[in-house]
């Protein structure tokens, strides 16, 4: 009787640590989104495309309801285009969680003449809705290169 009981606790913890295994996956496949679309917004603006890519990286984001901070963030993208010219290469620098429900993602941007700091903030209320975009910052100052 005892055999057949420590089988069954093998099994079990077995189908626990194989279910945890796939938990697992399936969140870091969920935070890949968030790389995902943060990369494609860089590849359109690498083809100076600033409005497609900022319609793409705000699709399903609050900032999007907020025409004001949209125009003003093409706006400053535009601008950088003519202060650092043509947009080069991009590189990813660091992905930060904070807990299972905000996910910080820094990029540096190289530009013909200098590089531009960006930082995305991505919020998923519950495990089974959406990342979206709650916050994002660029600058040419590497402070956002900081841990912080």
């Amino acid at each position: 009787m005892n055999t057949v009981n420590l089988t069954v606790i093998k099994i079990t913890a077995f189908g626990v640590v194989t279910l945890g295994l796939c938990l697992g996956v399936a969140q870091v496949s969920k935070k890949n989104i968030c790389r995902t679309r943060t990369e494609e917004f860089f590849a359109k603006l690498m083809e100076t495309r600033v409005n497609a890519a900022y319609d793409l990286l705000l699709a399903g984001s609050p900032i999007k309801d907020k025409s004001n901070a949209v125009q003003n963030l093409v706006d400053k993208t535009s601008q950088a285009l003519i202060a650092y010219g043509k947009p080069m290469a991009v590189e990813f620098i660091r992905q930060q969680n904070y807990g299972d429900s905000i996910i910080r993602l820094v990029y540096i941007l190289k530009y013909e003449r200098a590089p531009l700091v960006w930082e995305f903030y991505f919020y998923q209320a519950t495990p089974k809705s959406d990342w979206s975009l709650i916050n994002l910052r660029f600058n040419d100052e590497p402070d956002l290169l900081g841990e912080n």
